[in-house]
């Protein structure tokens, strides 16, 4: 998988400072959040919420990026989606639902690195050759060794484990030239705390910038198949930033499951991975079918 070094790390946890925001706590889903305003139910889950007068370390976030989009816009978006499209379930047209759409503020990092080191991989290339009369599909197998390389910089990585990835990939870029320096006592926004210790931030950096690498370094390889039998790739973290960045949140429990609308605060890009609903999709089908039968019962009988 890889080995880091974490100085770099260390150094900016070491900056952590007290900030004066309330604490809150989700006994149902763990979510733990801070708050300058008040906050009764959790964002995830929505259960009632443990307040907790102590000072919170903020744990070395150092910067952030602020909202450039209203709520109203999220809202507007979230809509589209939702309430003209007749298989959605109910539960995501609630009024009480759309307006639980949150300016939340999501922890997360930006790092310089450095990946290098040898990959192996199996190789192969279909062929066919004759065999007593016959054609035959065989497998010719090559060991393919790479050297590699790779420096990358502002590399984003969500610190939120509850964040729906598919959605993450789509929803998280931003231009990072815009990076303010904190003042968490200044926030009117959630502000949501990391669920990840440092090392499950390790891990979930280093997995990410390798299974990058790896999948880049898997297209140059020149065969019809491939298989990486030995990573021998080394990380190196150069640099390290914990920022906050701007997200509208919601998330909707339909049957057991969680569905979540997010938009990126700072360019309106923004996902939700959508269900539809059994019944709503009976409805429509049969609305549909009298509309065809109707339309062809008056044209049959125009005829």
């Amino acid at each position: 998988m890889g080995t880091f070094s974490t100085d770099v790390l260390q150094e900016a946890l070491r900056d952590s400072d007290d900030n004066g925001l309330l604490s809150y706590t989700c006994d149902n889903c763990h979510l733990s959040l801070f708050s300058k305003e008040k906050v009764d139910t959790c964002i995830f889950c929505g259960h009632a919420l443990n307040v907790s007068d102590e000072k919170i370390d903020t744990n070395g976030y150092s910067y952030f990026l602020p909202f450039n989009v209203e709520k109203e816009k999220a809202i507007k978006a979230y809509k589209r989606k939702v309430l003209f499209n007749p298989i959605i379930p109910l539960v995501f047209k609630n009024r009480k639902v759309v307006n639980n759409i949150t300016a939340v503020y999501i922890p997360a990092c930006l790092v310089d690195i450095n990946v290098n080191g040898d990959v192996i991989f199996i190789a192969g290339d279909k062929i066919n050759t004759l065999k007593d009369g016959k054609n035959v599909e065989e497998i010719k197998k090559y060991n393919v060794k790479n050297y590699n390389n790779f420096d990358y910089r502002n590399v984003f990585i969500c610190l939120w484990s509850k964040i729906n990835d598919f959605i993450f990939q789509k929803v998280f870029t931003y231009d990072y030239s815009n990076l303010q320096k904190v003042d968490l006592n200044r926030f009117e926004d959630i502000i949501i705390n990391s669920d990840l210790d440092q090392k499950e931030e390790l891990l979930q950096i280093n997995t990410k910038i390798v299974n990058k690498s790896l999948s880049v370094i898997r297209t140059s390889v020149s065969h019809e198949l491939k298989k990486v039998s030995e990573n021998g790739l080394q990380t190196n973290l150069n640099d390290y930033k914990k920022v906050f960045v701007p997200v509208y949140y919601l998330n909707v429990n339909n049957k057991g499951k969680d569905y979540q609308f997010l938009m990126n605060g700072q360019n309106e890009i923004n996902r939700f991975k959508l269900t539809f609903g059994i019944p709503e999709l009976i409805v429509s089908s049969l609305v549909i079918f009298l509309i065809i039968f109707g339309i062809s019962f008056l044209l049959a009988s125009l005829l």
